[in-house]
């Protein structure tokens, strides 16, 4: 086997993996340095437009099942995921931060809503996202 195929032990550690993630990147990463790859940041996030769009048309389409909008999500997964490589950007510390941050705002609203002896059944959405959008401004996930 030629040192230059790579696509076989990919699929073999594509069924073990626990993290597709670093096996999205790594697949895009090595079909770059072959010559398959995007030439520029910009043109890796017209990719992302594309499959937003895609997305879109299977979300908005009645005719289509739903497994086709499942594949489209995923090629929006990892067209983002290529994106990031193209900004020199790991997609896991990424989704981490991303997490983090989400997960911050959600504890800022629990706290407000514990200030005002609610829970999160008497919460009404408008509330719950006026304190996202407080917790946003306030940046207190940093």
């Amino acid at each position: 086997m030629h040192n230059d195929y790579f696509v076989q032990p990919l699929l073999d550690e594509l069924q073990s993996s626990t993290n597709p993630l670093h096996l999205a990147h790594k697949a895009q990463h090595l079909s770059g340095k072959v010559g398959f790859d995007f030439d520029s940041p910009k043109d890796a996030f017209s990719k992302v437009r594309e499959e937003c769009f895609e997305i879109e048309e299977a979300l908005y389409n009645s005719t289509i099942e739903k497994e086709h909008l499942l594949e489209e999500i995923g090629d929006g997964f990892f067209a983002l995921i290529n994106f990031a490589r193209h900004c020199d950007c790991n997609p896991q510390e990424l989704i981490h931060q991303a997490t983090y941050k989400y997960l911050k705002r959600i504890e800022y609203i629990e706290e407000r809503l514990k200030k005002e002896g609610k829970n999160w059944k008497d919460a009404t959405f408008e509330e719950m996202e006026r304190y996202w959008d407080e917790a946003k401004a306030k940046k207190v996930h940093k």
